[in-house]
């Protein structure tokens, strides 16, 4: 187990063998049931009572839970059930169990001391029965109950001269003692193994002893893990060959048989767990709730900005039309050109039609498969893939009925997916050799860990139509599979040269790839391989239209998206936004407006557009408003827009934007984003006349726009490089006149800037010598730096005057050594906020130079002044904290997704944004005055 987070694997779960019966020791049946000795004996290194574990395994579960998607409600009502039977047979405990479902990706369950236990819907999915559910349970309440991570955690403790955790005041001083000083511990010795075991032995006793069947728990662990029934000998534990798993499943096995029957209770399941399991299945979330005080009005914004379509494609008969993008699945008819109905798709992968055009299918990065029927526009069918290992690549076939998968050890599965067996597995299918390769293999790797999707793409993976083939692939390497014949398929040379860049099915019987010499790229009949034409394509990725002799090509040249004539062997139309449908010979794309146009491919006439509905905001890549809030400004990666919230209409709508700054008067200054042939712009609009003044040319990467002024970094040496030695120069916008600048001859600075308090601040780390003169220069911070020998690890954060470059403080970031890391600043007032890597926010004052507390959050909204700040503390909730105390002062829960906030200048207003494009604006004194002050959190 971790110290910082208990995290137990599939392969740590749970504890028996498949095919290998329990043999319970055959004593007498009025014979006492005797509890794992464990359980009984309390270890003098424990410096925590119940109490204060349970206190300390709070913190670290609130710290590490922004990172879950937790399944709130009723559907933890089961597991709190299973849960509270099985610790029935453990000892009287005070520590606070409690049991949540998290939406995973894998099977998976973990802890933290303290009793907050997380099972992956993931797991439930892939047990038959409640007796699965309640073996894991039992195995993690084994490692809480025996106190392994509060002893560990005690020792390491005692290295930074605690030795008491009497009160909660205590607890929290620890707690964020240990966080600060993570890289100055020594390393305990690893005892893992022998935690794992003893958890195994209560997993046992436990279960059983609440009634559960022992060899449900072991077919359980035979399915997750692969193992096949191998517990291994003393012959592979000499030669060293024995799988860890092998050799606790065996120790396992012998403590099981001294259990005497006395142990095995009859208890009746404590609910209908197919039914449970289904709705686990179905419902991934509970329904949000709204409670926000002191809300002044609620503003959905109308009409709202339409994010950018990732994916439009047509039906196979040419029927139908969906349009994807970054949280939505929209099905329009083709005749007439009109919405059908839409489909809520967060995180998902490019979705497509069934090969009988009745049905939507697309799935997610958790690996979540959703069949939808046209005809009810409603979900008709929903699985989940359920592994142990993540894929960095998938491929879902043609019916949803086989999913491919690309996994970190260079191998590809093919899984059926109704059953969740791997059907197909080719090991090595290419190893990564140069260091380019080496980097993007590195890159999938950490994106699947991070559940992200990601556009790379390792290795080609596609099926036929019909889901005749499975075919994966990179450079002169493949792998393939018939389902019908359920064996490996092989392919002449004219199939296998085009399987290695980038191929597609154009139909089930031909196929058109690029092969290793483009000149001979070409289509081919399928599998015999006959050529059919050749195709002068360059090196591009290739998909086919749903219909027709067309290929679909990109990138090409100038533009994103090409679509390629087979049969005349030429480009016959091409387009700005990669998302693009084929038909025949009309193709469907999304104009810069956002309405979706369907054209003629051989003129480029335009046949018909529509318009889609309401939907979510995509990736936002800005927010302003002006100071009293009438105005609001957003922008997505290619389009923005500008709301008057008086009055509740869109004033303007225009090209994305970096950022943007609203003066009350109307006046808006925006940094533009390259479009097309036009760089980078600085402009000005009015928007009471609706006049626009192109202000400058971006020509250097690194310019910032500051309200109205622009902040540049200037090489200062013979090289053109902004990262070292250069000058920071602040400059009027409009008069391009210099106000002030300042010299940074080693590392460049990273920026944080408060536009409504007129401040920039300056992080530099102490190894910069510059940086350390000036913290010298001061007397608080001077002695701050005496008192660390470690100080080289620190930063220096300066915050100055916007207008005239003049010092308003500074304060040192101590990250212990780098114990933590230092992820986002925040500045306005007397404050500087550090968020850090354990989901904190250290509170600076610049007056005092000293760390004022922390607070636990992920964004944190401070005002031009005042103390009351604004905090994102997880998905959904909104707080309010005094940050002189670093007191929780009100709360509010939002009905949708946050996704950004921002304080007036008084900080006496909010006005707080939710995915759905809702605009909620909140009297911050009177929501802190109709709700009870809630209890502070660390200091």
């Amino acid at each position: 187990m971790s110290l910082f987070k208990a995290r137990i694997t599939a392969i740590a779960l749970a504890s028996c063998l498949t095919g290998t019966p329990f043999l319970f020791a055959q004593g007498q049946q009025n014979q006492p049931c005797v509890a794992p000795p464990v359980l009984l004996a309390p270890d003098p290194q424990n410096l925590f009572s119940d109490e204060a574990e349970t206190q300390m395994g709070m913190l670290f579960a609130e710290a590490f839970e922004h990172n879950l998607t937790i399944v709130r409600g009723p559907l933890n009502d089961y597991l709190q059930r299973v849960g509270a039977r099985v610790l029935k047979q453990m000892p009287p405990s005070k520590i606070g169990f409690r049991f949540t479902l998290v939406d995973e990706p894998y099977i998976d369950a973990f802890g933290f001391l303290g009793g907050s236990i997380y099972v992956s819907r993931k797991l439930v999915l892939a047990a038959h029965s409640e007796d699965d559910v309640a073996g894991v349970l039992a195995h993690e309440i084994g490692h809480i109950v025996t106190h392994q991570s509060a002893i560990e955690l005690s020792r390491t403790l005692r290295q930074l001269g605690i030795t008491s955790t009497t009160t909660k005041e205590d607890v929290i001083a620890a707690y964020n003692k240990l966080l600060d000083n993570r890289s100055k511990l020594k390393r305990h010795e690893n005892s893992e193994e022998k935690d794992q075991l003893v958890a195994d032995h209560i997993a046992v006793y436990g279960s059983v002893k609440a009634g559960y069947r022992a060899q449900s728990y072991a077919d359980f662990w035979n399915r997750v893990t692969e193992i096949h029934g191998k517990t291994g000998n003393w012959f592979t534990d000499f030669f060293g060959t024995t799988k860890p798993e092998s050799k606790r499943l065996r120790a396992i096995l012998q403590y099981a048989a001294t259990l005497d029957t006395s142990c095995v209770a009859d208890n009746s399941p404590l609910g209908d767990f197919a039914s449970w399991k289904k709705q686990v299945l179905e419902n991934v979330a509970a329904a949000r709730t709204e409670a926000i005080p002191g809300l002044i009005r609620k503003e959905p914004l109308e009409p709202p900005l339409r994010p950018v379509v990732s994916t439009l494609a047509f039906s196979p008969d040419g029927q139908y039309i969906l349009a994807q993008d970054d949280g939505n699945i929209f099905v329009l008819t083709r005749q007439p050109f009109a919405f059908l109905f839409r489909i809520s798709a967060h995180d998902a992968h490019p979705a497509f039609f069934t090969p009988d055009s009745r049905s939507i299918l697309f799935y997610n990065t958790k690996l979540r498969i959703e069949q939808w029927s046209i005809a009810s526009k409603s979900r008709e069918k929903v699985n989940e893939v359920t592994r142990l290992k993540p894929c960095l690549q998938t491929e879902l076939s043609s019916t949803g009925a086989y999913l491919g998968c690309y996994d970190e050890e260079n191998a590809v599965s093919l899984i059926d997916v109704a059953t969740g067996d791997t059907i197909f597995s080719q090991k090595d299918l290419y190893k990564p050799s140069t260091l380019g390769e080496v980097y993007r293999f590195l890159f999938l790797i950490i994106a699947a860990q991070a559940q992200e999707y990601s556009e790379v793409r390792f290795v080609e993976m596609k099926f036929s139509p019909d889901d005749h083939y499975f075919i994966a692939s990179r450079s002169e390497q493949y792998a393939a599979y018939d389902t019908q014949k359920h064996a490996k398929a092989y392919f002449p040379g004219s199939v296998r040269e085009l399987l290695g860049t980038s191929f597609a099915f154009m139909g089930n019987d031909r196929l058109a790839g690029i092969a290793p010499n483009v000149s001979n790229s070409k289509v081919v009949r399928f599998p015999s391989g006959e050529t059919v034409n050749k195709i002068g394509i360059g090196n591009q990725n290739v998909s086919a239209a749903a219909k027709g002799d067309f290929l679909v090509l990109r990138p090409i040249k100038e533009f994103p998206v090409g679509i390629f004539d087979v049969e005349k062997n030429r480009l016959v139309g091409a387009g700005k936004n990669s998302a693009m449908g084929v038909y025949e010979n009309t193709f469907i794309t999304e104009r810069v407006n956002g309405e979706l146009g369907i054209f003629d491919a051989t003129t480029g006439k335009r046949l018909d557009v529509t318009t889609l509905p309401r939907s979510s905001f995509g990736r936002l890549t800005a927010i302003s408003t002006s100071p009293d809030f009438k105005y609001l400004a957003v922008s997505e990666r290619s389009r923005g827009a500008v709301w008057d919230l008086d009055k509740n209409t869109r004033v303007f709508h225009i090209q994305g934007f970096n950022s943007s700054y609203v003066e009350p008067s109307g006046q808006m200054y925006f940094d533009f984003s390259a479009l097309d042939k036009r760089k980078r712009t600085m402009a000005r609009l009015d928007l009471p006349d609706g006049t626009s003044t192109n202000l400058q040319e971006i020509e250097q990467e690194r310019m910032v726009m500051f309200g109205k002024k622009l902040i540049t970094f200037n090489p200062n040496g013979k090289k053109e490089d902004t990262n070292n030695n250069v000058i920071v120069e602040v400059s009027d916008l409009e008069t391009k006149k210099v106000l002030w600048s300042r010299s940074f001859p080693k590392a460049a600075p990273s920026l944080t800037t408060n536009v409504d308090a007129g401040l920039i601040a300056f992080t530099l780390s102490l190894t910069d010598k510059s940086a350390e003169d000036a913290a010298k220069a001061d007397p608080v911070l001077s002695r701050q730096i005496a008192q660390n020998k470690d100080y080289k690890s620190n930063y220096l954060v300066e915050v100055v005057d916007a207008a005239t470059g003049a010092s308003k403080g500074k304060v040192i970031v101590d990250t212990g050594k780098y114990s933590f890391f230092v992820e986002r600043i925040r500045i306005g007032g007397d404050w500087v906020a550090v968020n850090d890597n354990h989901h904190r926010i250290m509170v600076y004052s610049l007056s005092s130079h000293e760390l004022k507390g922390r607070i636990f959050g992920e964004n944190i909204y401070i005002p031009a002044t005042g103390s009351i700040a604004g905090i994102e503390t997880e998905d959904g909730k909104f707080d309010l904290y005094d940050l002189t105390t670093s007191e929780k002062k009100a709360e509010a829960e939002l009905p949708a997704r946050f996704t950004a906030a921002r304080l007036s200048p008084d900080g006496k207003r909010a006005v707080i944004l939710t995915e759905d494009q809702t605009a909620y604006i909140v009297d911050l004194p009177r929501m802190m005055s109709t709700q009870t002050a809630s209890e502070s959190l660390p200091k």
